[in-house]
């Protein structure tokens, strides 16, 4: 996954609307540490577009999410 330094700013209404979306998924890093999982989010990086912001949850031997 990308650094989150990588992420583009949020463009206005109409250009968003109108955009060719190309999402990626970032890590979101918080103020504090989720010792349970990660939160993914997919944002596209022309415009900055916020598609889905999901919590994935890792197994329980620390390997990998379920």
């Amino acid at each position: 996954m990308p650094n989150n330094m990588d992420i583009p700013k949020k463009k206005n209404f109409i250009k968003r609307m109108f955009c060719r979306h190309e999402y990626r998924q970032y890590l979101e890093i918080g103020e504090y540490l989720i010792l349970s999982g990660d939160y993914i989010c997919t944002i596209c990086t022309k415009c900055g577009n916020l598609k889905s912001r999901d919590f994935y949850e890792y197994n329980d031997e620390g390997t990998g999410y379920r």
